[in-house]
């Protein structure tokens, strides 16, 4: 072979290992896709309000602040989560129903704290399936693109998901994001009590005006997903009992891509490493040769 042959040769293999690179490294990216989670179950945030304190805001979260903070707590599998300075906790009403806990102003958290990149419980007035008046605890997020709550409609109030088990919200290792429940981007509750823009799901209620009859749609320990710019994510929550003005928060999750399924769960291993196609493998030898080839005859220029 000649040495302007060989030189075509090894520029085509240096080609293909570029190629070979390239696609390991897309490989990697779409593998490193992974839920960012806060995990708070060691230490549940306790939400309590007082009862007939309407059209408060109870605890406002934005989970995409995990996604620019420097991990210093483990999870329950050892990996870094962020330190709850930096979780993402907008506002929060104390489990003594006072406002403030030591680390938010002593003043109701402010609608105006609730973005659209936020999730917030709210305590509030609003219509069950049969058009009675409740109050009690609903789950939100603003109306906005890629935004809504995963839950369904039935009459003029929605509620979470049910699952197999006839209760409301997601059990332990369940898709949010890639099942029959419904994605709920507008507010259908006519109540002007629920939140301006809002998109609400009701979780908790007792009759309003001294009616004495309960309507609670999550029990025990639940998942309740959401979806922000396309982004699917949950907050794992205990709904306290009996109690329609209380729910404590074991912590919350945001997958790093739109339109990823997340599970339900805070116990999230690290992805494993890619492994290449047979034919990427095969491209990875040919540039390696090539690249040898390359430097034999360069060599041979230099001491000629």
């Amino acid at each position: 072979m000649s040495r302007s042959r060989s030189r075509q040769f090894t520029r085509k293999l240096g080609t293909y290992s570029s190629l070979a690179a390239a696609a390991v490294g897309g490989l990697a990216g779409k593998a490193q896709a992974a839920p960012i989670i806060y995990d708070t179950q060691n230490n549940p945030i306790d939400v309590h309000t007082d009862y007939f304190d309407y059209g408060r805001n109870m605890a406002i979260i934005d989970p995409t602040v995990l996604t620019s903070s420097a991990g210093s707590a483990l999870n329950t599998q050892g990996l870094p989560v962020v330190s709850a300075a930096s979780a993402g906790l907008l506002g929060l009403i104390d489990n003594d129903g006072d406002f403030g806990n030591g680390l938010y102003d002593a003043t109701p958290p402010a609608d105006g704290l609730i973005s659209t990149s936020s999730v917030y419980f709210r305590y509030q007035i609003f219509d069950d399936a049969s058009g009675d008046d409740k109050e009690g605890t609903q789950f939100g997020t603003r109306v906005a693109s890629g935004n809504g709550i995963y839950g369904f409609t039935d009459g003029p109030s929605e509620q979470p998901a049910d699952n197999a088990g006839g209760s409301g919200g997601f059990t332990e290792g369940q898709l949010i994001g890639d099942g029959p429940e419904a994605l709920l981007t507008t507010d259908t509750n006519p109540l002007a009590s629920s939140l301006t823009g809002g998109i609400d799901v009701d979780i908790d209620g007792f009759g309003a005006g001294a009616s004495f009859f309960g309507w609670t749609i999550v029990t025990g320990t639940k998942y309740l997903g959401f979806t922000i710019g396309d982004r699917n994510g949950f907050v794992k929550v205990n709904k306290g009992g009996t109690d329609r003005n209380r729910i404590f928060i074991l912590g919350w999750g945001l997958e790093s891509d739109p339109f990823v399924e997340i599970e339900a769960t805070l116990d999230v291993e690290a992805p494993p490493p890619p492994v290449p196609e047979p034919s990427t493998l095969g491209l990875l030898c040919l540039g390696a040769a090539g690249l040898a080839t390359y430097r034999v005859l360069r060599r041979r220029k230099i001491s000629a």
